[in-house]
């Protein structure tokens, strides 16, 4: 069948209306209508071509909550019209390190075919054809424009809260308030922990604390920090004063970076003497993914996002680069 979609056909160009053939779903395969596509600086940095590995034209989206419309007679466990949600991982080798240990989400082998949108159209697109290892059922009545974002950007910062074990009543620190940043701490305060929230932005003090901080600190030199976070989450894309944040950790604390900084450059000291340590996160595994949808639903944690008609997903890209978004992006796919 024909499909609609958006693409990018060269390096930083705008987005333009194409079709596409899709064919039928294969034996372990679905084919889902997309409602609703969350916009994540990933989709951006590959319309972009920044890690030069993209190949156009580009059809990106990988934040996607849809309805089944077609399943592969290998299907069992969906069916039309479920409600399902998709994220950036489709697929995992079953044989690495990673995978064998329970790891998918860090498959070595993730580039062979086993991502959403890189190398096959993604859901910036009429419908999405996927293998139905990581597609999530979804509650009819879900907000799904607001579960579309926490696919990839909500896991992203769900996942390292487990990783590394934040219990009730820690203090925790979120550096950058942003689309990662506002999942953070909501997800914080949802497991209820003390949140301080770290910004080089003051006029985001009122907002920042109706999504749940407890604390607003524009001066992290405050001695008071000192020794005082537990754990600290950098959702900023850029290097930051690294070493202090280490300082602000107690002893046993845990720095976990979901930012793609740069460089990090840590004396070795604090963390050898205090037993602090420094650490990484990415998209969960399967069962993180479904633990963090029960969770968000218990606790009633919803996206604060702004909602564009596929046909402005330019505007919307550009709202992002600007930093004006609050706090995600999603497009709404019921006018393509």
């Amino acid at each position: 069948m024909k499909v609609k979609a958006y693409a990018a056909k060269s390096a930083g160009a705008k987005l333009e209306p194409i079709e596409f053939e899709m064919d039928a779903p294969e034996l372990n395969e679905i084919i889902i209508k997309v409602t609703h596509c969350g916009i994540c600086h990933t989709d951006i940095h590959y319309i972009d071509n920044d890690w030069e590995e993209t190949e156009y034209p580009f059809i990106p989206g990988h934040e996607v909550v849809g309805i089944v419309d077609e399943v592969g007679s290998d299907v069992s466990d969906f069916q039309k019209e479920d409600v399902v949600g998709l994220g950036w991982q489709i697929g995992n080798c079953r044989e690495c390190a990673a995978c064998t240990k329970g790891l998918e989400n860090c498959c070595v082998n993730m580039e062979d075919g086993y991502s959403t949108c890189v190398g096959r159209p993604g859901g910036f697109a009429e419908y999405i054809k996927v293998p139905t290892d990581y597609v999530f059922h979804l509650p009819k009545d879900i907000d799904s424009a607001s579960i579309a974002p926490m696919m990839c950007g909500g896991i992203t910062t769900y996942n390292p809260f487990k990783l590394y074990e934040v219990k009730p009543g820690m203090k925790v620190g979120v550096v950058g308030i942003g689309g990662l940043g506002h999942f953070a701490i909501k997800f914080a305060k949802g497991m209820g922990c003390e949140v301080y929230a770290f910004s080089s932005s003051p006029e985001k003090e009122e907002e920042t604390k109706k999504i749940g901080a407890d604390y607003f600190v524009t001066d992290i030199s405050d001695e008071n920090l000192t020794r005082k976070l537990y754990f600290i989450i950098s959702t900023v894309p850029a290097d930051i004063d690294w070493n202090r944040y280490i300082e602000i950790l107690s002893p046993g604390g845990t720095l976990a970076v979901v930012g793609v900084a740069n460089n990090i450059s840590i004396e070795a000291g604090p963390l050898i003497m205090e037993e602090k340590r420094i650490g990484g996160g990415s998209i969960g595994s399967r069962e993180r993914i479904k633990e963090m949808l029960t969770f968000v639903n218990e606790k009633n944690i919803n996206t604060e996002y702004e909602l564009f008609p596929i046909d402005n997903v330019n505007g919307a890209i550009e709202k992002i680069k600007s930093g004006k978004i609050r706090y995600r992006a999603v497009l709404d796919l019921s006018t393509i």
